[in-house]
């Protein structure tokens, strides 16, 4: 489970700003789920594959200042990532393409406590200096880790012995409780590292995975996680090369019914969200845009359907930024 900070963070959620949250900078997202994502919890994104649950994984670590990306799936793709995350790369050595899940977690605990040991040793050798010395400045931790994705993941008993279906599925479901209960809980949490699990639905993951709706890695991972977002997608008519991507906020713990908290998102290939149509649905909503018949009205400036407004306003971050101030201004 996740610190007694973030079950206060789970109470709240949605309901008034916790200074211990992490604004994601997708105004529409973080509004709906209070604030931003707290620190130190741990997050479920799953949906159908090429939905969109990487480039809103990235999306969200530009948010963060030392993120750690673990990928399972063996096919990610340095310069797109970098398009949306410059921080994030290969050579960076901030992204992993572990071969067993075992390896990837070992490697990265082992990482993070180094940085922690390091850590003691320079506060104490900053203590022993004199007054007006000056002091060696504190390594900075990982303060996000995702995993992309769960369902893509090996065990070791998985490459080793000739598994059937529902071995397999429970393998990859001892050791995802065994990383969130001993290391995730035990040392994350509680220095504030947040972990995302990507996950997807599988409709056929032999006993108990055929409805659709079930994702792999275990309870543990359904029911431990603070909040889960189910992501849709669907064509959009905008762009050829382009997704209509609907977030939904689930409800956590045995419910896990979906609530009205939702919001959209156009994701294009090769560029990531497409920030001009979340400003474009702000301002729609503060009337600072206004529609009149095909076209869309913004002061002075008439354009022809979606795309042209969107494109316009993607070329004006400036006038981008007022929109957007002037929808959060709005809500306080």
């Amino acid at each position: 489970m996740c610190s007694a900070t973030s079950r206060t963070s789970l109470s709240n959620m949605g309901k008034r700003p916790d200074k211990k949250r992490v604004p994601t900078g997708l105004i529409l997202f973080d509004q709906m789920v209070g604030g931003g994502l707290p620190r130190g919890c741990r997050i479920e994104i799953f949906g159908e594959e090429d939905c969109g649950k990487t480039t809103l994984a990235l999306e969200i670590s530009r948010a963060y200042k030392k993120p750690y990306y673990m990928e399972f799936e063996q096919k990610f793709d340095d310069e797109y990532a970098q398009s949306i995350n410059p921080t994030i790369g290969t050579e960076f050595k901030n992204m992993v393409q572990p071969f067993t899940i075992e390896e990837g977690v070992d490697d990265f605990i082992k990482k993070f406590r180094a940085i922690e040991t390091a850590n003691i040793k320079i506060r104490k050798e900053n203590n022993k200096l004199k007054k007006g010395a000056k002091k060696k400045a504190l390594k900075g931790q990982y303060d996000l880790l995702v995993m992309d994705t769960v369902g893509s993941a090996v065990t070791i008993d998985q490459i080793e012995k000739d598994m059937q279906d529902n071995d397999q599925v429970a393998s990859l479901a001892i050791q995802m409780t065994r990383f969130l209960r001993s290391k995730a809980e035990k040392i994350l949490s509680p220095k504030g590292c947040t972990l995302i699990m990507l996950n997807h639905k599988k409709e056929v993951i032999g006993s108990g995975f055929g409805d659709g709706d079930r994702t792999p890695g275990g309870r543990h991972v359904k029911f431990t996680s603070i909040a889960r977002f189910s992501i849709t997608r669907k064509k959009t008519t905008i762009y050829d090369d382009a997704i209509d991507m609907g977030i939904w906020f689930r409800k956590n713990h045995i419910t896990n019914k979906t609530t009205i908290r939702k919001c959209r998102y156009l994701i294009k290939r090769g560029h990531g969200v497409v920030r001009g149509y979340e400003t474009l649905q702000l301002g729609l909503m503060t009337k600072t845009i206004k529609e009149d018949g095909q076209f869309f009205v913004l002061g002075d400036y008439r354009m022809r359907g979606v795309k042209q407004m969107v494109e316009f306003l993607e070329a004006n971050p400036n006038l981008r930024s007022a929109i957007n101030e002037e929808y959060l201004t709005s809500q306080n």
